[in-house]
C-alpha cells in the first residue's frame, strides 16, 4: 500500500444547470494498492478523499467533498513517461453551491466515472494531465507526491 497526496487545477468542467465552464482547484489524498504488475503494465486499486472548490462564472461558486474508490491500469513507456486509464465510483459526495444570495446543497447524480491521463515522473513527484468522463466532464492537471 502506498499513500499519496495531490493538488490540481481544473481548467474546464460543468455544473448543470448553470451555464459556462468553471475553473477551480482540488486537493486530496488516499491509498493505492498494487493488484497486479508485470513488465508491460500495472493494475492498482485506490481509495481517496478529495475537496474541490470551483467558480462557474456569473457569481456561481461551489465546493464539493467526496470519497472515491476505483481501479487503474497504467503503462510506462519510459522510466519517466506513462499513460493510464481507470474507473471510479463515488459513494459519498456532499457539497454546496452559492449563486447570488441563495445557497443549495449538491451531490453527484452519476457516481460512476472514467478517467484517462498521462504521467510524467520527476523523482517522487508526478505531473498528470487528466481527462474525466462519465460522472464529470473535465480537464485537469494534477501534481501528486508519494508519501
Amino acid at each position: 500500500m502506498n499513500l499519496y497526496g495531490y493538488g490540481g487545477f481544473s481548467f474546464a468542467s460543468e455544473l448543470e444547470p448553470f451555464s459556462g465552464d468553471d475553473t477551480g482547484f482540488v486537493v486530496g489524498g488516499g491509498a493505492k494498492y498494487k493488484a497486479f504488475e508485470n513488465q508491460h503494465f500495472h493494475v492498482n486499486a485506490f481509495s481517496e478523499l478529495s475537496y474541490a472548490a470551483d467558480e462557474f462564472g456569473g457569481g456561481v461558486e461551489g465546493t464539493l467533498f467526496e470519497f472515491k474508490f476505483g481501479g487503474v491500469i497504467s503503462k510506462d513507456f519510459t522510466p519517466r513517461v506513462g499513460a493510464y486509464g481507470g474507473v471510479l465510483l463515488v459513494p459519498f459526495s456532499d457539497g454546496e453551491v452559492d449563486f447570488g444570495p441563495a445557497t443549495a446543497d449538491i451531490e453527484r447524480d452519476d457516481t460512476f466515472g472514467i478517467f484517462l491521463g498521462a504521467n510524467f515522473s520527476f523523482d517522487r513527484i508526478n505531473i498528470r494531465p487528466e481527462v474525466g468522463l462519465g460522472n464529470e466532464s473535465r480537464f485537469s492537471i494534477m501534481v501528486d507526491m508519494a508519501m
